[in-house]
């Protein structure tokens, strides 16, 4: 009996101890199980980085990749960013998107109602256009200006025909750039021009009657002749019955047919002092003579001694030389720049060294429509007879088109119908933009549309930053079609 209940309590402490060990190994088994499951957390948590950042280039924005890895377009290491708040704000201008303002109003460069954007809709990735950043699609395309292809834009705003540009890079190609600015602008036009007579300063010596002229005292082209000077004499028929009626009626006594008489003479070209010679006389003249009417210098005469005219016949042209004028032919497209008043310098091309001050006198209001220019009169002082009607002038007009906004002309690139430049922008980042240009004036380009004063263009190595962008932009359009065709 004794031995019964010894080998029944022995068998309970087995039983109890049996108990514990397994209790213990439990509880290492959940020690360990609970290690396991940190450790599995820990390297999940390693495995995944934080869904508010993603991988990025530091030389390339555009690339955003979800892992770790090297960047497509260089190969560095892409480094975790941290994704930036997105509820953020502004206004801006559908025509001029750098206009960006706080709170709602107008567009300060085209009066247009501003419109609210949030930075999360511009940080977003959109394809825009090279040429024409205002151009924003979803979707890859073409251009509906230029019909170029459009680009995507990461969701720093760096478009990816836009090029980074470090600073020792700047140094090895020569890369400078410069402020737009607003400064005076002078703009030079040049015309050729010919010195002509002053056709206020033009007389002709026409007859009222018919007759034969007599002696011809004035008998060569060119010659000089004052007012009054007798260049004819003149036998008319109706000249002489008119003196005569004239010496009759006045024999009458009645004044008012004396009064008729000598009006006849007067409308047919007889002077007074020649009508009151004729009453002193008491007897007509058979031959009348003609007097020049200016000063000048006779520049036409087609009629010799002998020769018979008819009234309306032109005996002689007389020109005076102390004041001449120089007609100039302008451009259609400097035209505008021209108003009575310009200054202007004149250089006689048979006279070297010799330059005359002048002003614009005259601008025509028409063109010549074989040539598409324009004329425009400077009047010019001749009283030493230095000018001469027929010689050659190169004329030079300066214009002021006073404060305008201006970029050096080694800054525009000519591509077509489009002229760029390349702007600089954060990050050392270049962006190309097209500009609309006015004038040229002392290597520097008016500009009328696309870069705001203030801003930087590239002035030198921008052939190499240009042809640079123009590969970046067409390889990763290509990358896009690619991308596109393999999810397909």
């Amino acid at each position: 009996m004794k031995t019964l209940i010894l080998i029944t309590l022995m068998a309970a402490a087995f039983a109890w101890i049996g108990i514990g060990c397994a209790g213990n190994d439990t509880s290492s088994g959940d020690h360990a199980g609970s290690s396991a499951a940190n450790n599995t957390g820990q390297s999940s948590d390693h495995a995944h980085h934080d869904p508010a950042s993603h991988f990025t280039c530091p030389m390339h924005p555009s690339v955003r990749q979800a892992d770790a890895g090297s960047c497509p377009a260089c190969g560095m290491d892409l480094v975790e960013v941290t994704d930036k708040d997105e509820s953020a704000s502004h206004y801006t201008c559908p025509m001029h998107p750098s206009v960006r303002e706080a709170e709602q109003g107008r567009c300060p460069m085209c009066g247009m109602d501003l419109v609210e954007v949030t930075d999360k809709d511009e940080s977003a990735s959109h394809y825009t256009c090279p040429m024409h950043p205002s151009v924003r699609e979803a979707e890859f395309g073409r251009c509906p200006m230029c019909g170029m292809d459009l680009v995507e834009v990461g969701e720093e705003g760096q478009s990816s025909a836009s090029i980074h540009v470090s600073g020792a890079r700047r140094a090895q190609i020569g890369l400078r750039s410069e402020l737009a600015e607003l400064r005076p602008m002078s703009v030079e036009v040049r015309a050729l021009g010919e010195v002509v007579y002053d056709e206020t300063r033009v007389h002709d010596v026409v007859l009222k009657v018919e007759g034969w002229i007599e002696t011809l005292d004035v008998d060569r082209t060119g010659q000089q002749v004052t007012k009054g000077q007798k260049l004819l004499t003149l036998y008319s028929p109706e000249l002489y019955s008119a003196q005569r009626e004239l010496l009759q009626v006045r024999a009458s006594g009645n004044k008012t047919l004396v009064e008729t008489a000598k009006n006849r003479l007067r409308l047919w070209g007889v002077s007074d002092a020649q009508i009151e010679k004729i009453i002193q006389r008491g007897e007509p003249f058979l031959h009348v003579p003609i007097t020049s009417p200016a000063s000048g210098v006779v520049v036409d005469k087609p009629v010799v001694e002998g020769s018979h005219v008819r009234a309306g016949d032109r005996l002689f042209r007389i020109a005076s030389l102390d004041r001449v004028w120089i007609e100039a032919s302008v451009f259609e497209t400097d035209l505008g720049l021209l108003t009575e008043g310009t200054a202007a310098t004149v250089a006689l091309t048979g006279l070297t060294g010799v330059e005359l001050p002048g002003t614009v006198d005259y601008v025509y209001p028409y063109l010549e429509s074989d040539t598409r220019t324009g004329r425009i009169r400077i009047e010019m002082d001749n009283t030493d007879g230095t000018l001469k009607p027929g010689m050659y002038a190169d004329v030079t007009l300066q214009t002021d088109l006073g404060d305008v906004l201006q970029i050096p002309e080694s800054a525009v690139i000519f591509t077509g119908p489009h002229r760029l430049v390349f702007v600089e922008q954060a990050a050392e980042h270049l962006a190309p933009r097209e500009v609309r240009i006015g004038r040229r004036s002392g290597g520097r380009y008016e500009v009328l549309d696309g870069v705001e004063a203030g801003e930087r263009v590239v002035t030198s190595g921008n052939f190499l930053i240009a042809s640079e962008s123009r590969i970046r932009a067409a390889l990763d359009a290509w990358e896009a079609k690619s991308d596109g065709q393999h999810d397909h």
